[in-house]
Order: C-alpha cells, then sequence, then structure tokens
C-alpha cells in the first residue's frame, strides 16, 4: 500500500490542476480547524479545492507541500481508520525535511468513504504541523454530524452549483450590475 499512496502522491505533484471557472466564494481556514466543503454531487467541490491549491501555490507554496487523495480511487479502497497513518508515512518517506518544519496542506477529497475518519483528521490537526481540507457529499458529512465527530476541529461551508453570477463568468458575459429584461434572456 506505501508504494501505492506513494505512486498517487508523485502523480499529483506532476498533473495539471483542472481549476475551472473561478467560483465566488470566500472561505478562509483557521489554524487548528480542519476546513470542509459539504455539497451535492457535482457541484464543484474537487474544482474548488483544486482552486484553492492553485491560490497556495500562486502565493509561493511548492506543490509538494500539498497533498492531494482522492478518496474514490480505486486504489485507495483498502484504506480503513485503523490504517490511515500509512499516508503519512508515505507522505514524510517521499520528503522527510519537511516534517514538522513545514506546512503540510492535505487535502481529502470524499473522505467520508472511509468509516472512522474523523479521529485521523483530528490527530493530524492537533500533532502535526498540517492544514486539512475535506470534500464530502453523502448525508454522513451533514455540518452538525461534522462539528460533533471533529468535536469543535472542523468549520464547514456547503457547495452549491453555480450562483448566476458564476453562470455569467462561465460565459464571459461581463455584468457591471443588474441586467435589463432582454439582456437576461439572451444569456
Amino acid at each position: 500500500m506505501v508504494g501505492i499512496l506513494k505512486e498517487i502522491i508523485l502523480d499529483f505533484q506532476e498533473a495539471v490542476l483542472a481549476t475551472g471557472v473561478p467560483r465566488r466564494v470566500n472561505v478562509i481556514s483557521v489554524p487548528g480547524k480542519a476546513t470542509v466543503c459539504i455539497g451535492v454531487r457535482r457541484s464543484g467541490k474537487s474544482t474548488f479545492m483544486f482552486q484553492l491549491m492553485q491560490r497556495l501555490q500562486d502565493n509561493g507554496v511548492s506543490r509538494q507541500n500539498i497533498l492531494y487523495l482522492n478518496f474514490f480511487d480505486d486504489r485507495l479502497h483498502n484504506l480503513r481508520h485503523d490504517n490511515l497513518n500509512i499516508i503519512l508515512e508515505s507522505y514524510f518517506s517521499l520528503y522527510p525535511e519537511k516534517k514538522n518544519s513545514e506546512t503540510i496542506y492535505c487535502f481529502f477529497d470524499e473522505i467520508q468513504v472511509v468509516p472512522g475518519w474523523e479521529p485521523f483528521v483530528d490527530r493530524l490537526i492537533r500533532t502535526e504541523k498540517c492544514e486539512v481540507y475535506i470534500t464530502g457529499s453523502s448525508a454522513q458529512m451533514l455540518s452538525k454530524e461534522i462539528a460533533t465527530q471533529m468535536r469543535g476541529r472542523a468549520l464547514s461551508w456547503e457547495m452549491f452549483p453555480f450562483s448566476f453570477r458564476e453562470f455569467l463568468d462561465f460565459k464571459n458575459i461581463a455584468c457591471a450590475g443588474h441586467l435589463s429584461s432582454k439582456k437576461r434572456l439572451t444569456v
């Protein structure tokens, strides 16, 4: 499993981020808390995470300091709550110099597929020099459940499909304010 995780980590390091249309969502991470994005499938949670990663890189964070795992990846289906630490072991075996010296930005997409993931994320926040970002789309990822399971160590927000203004951005339609009824119909 360590070999597979290393491969996934290194593949991500070389991948081009599919950042899509910039979302008009203001998310601020808070030290000591996981940043959790919940929402329906296909609402743009993963793409928004890629936008956050790109923003980090634009601000000088090395791509090596960004750990991304999509738990829907069939190669990760053997991960269980009792062996999640293998993620850290794999990452720090690739980058041992970063352990406790540099902030690692952990992005875990659809982590709810691993039952009992919460203590692992809680430990990352408490004991490692990590910022954690999580997405999820099941009923198990409801805000009240996160608050209970993470014991106050998570801030969550809900991602929705494009707003009208984001749709206009997608269509490259400039909107400096209100649209006339004729212009709204042609959009």
